[in-house]
């Protein structure tokens, strides 16, 4: 099964600057458990100390947050979009 998933910009030089790759999974935590294995450096942006999904890390999949939908455990479809976005705090 193959989802799109697309990074921040800041991600892309992770993956040879791409905006977005295909990775399978699926569940949204299959799908970054393999995208963090096909990318080792995006390991430590996506997953905590404790190997949780960073606070500043927001997933959605096609425009639906997945804190609205079944969190981690969110199953994906062929064909489905995931946007991984970083929280920006300023003031």
């Amino acid at each position: 099964m193959a989802v799109t998933v697309r990074v921040p910009p800041p991600w892309r030089k992770h993956l040879d600057d791409r905006r977005e790759v295909d990775v399978a999974g699926a569940t949204v935590a299959e799908l970054l458990a393999n995208l963090a294995a096909e990318f080792p450096s995006l390991r430590e942006r996506i997953y905590d100390g404790d190997g949780r999904l960073m606070s500043a890390v927001a997933v959605f999949v096609n425009q639906d947050s997945i804190g609205r939908l079944a969190g981690l455990e969110t199953p994906l479809a062929d064909g489905d979009r995931v946007t991984i976005l970083m929280a920006i705090a300023g003031g």
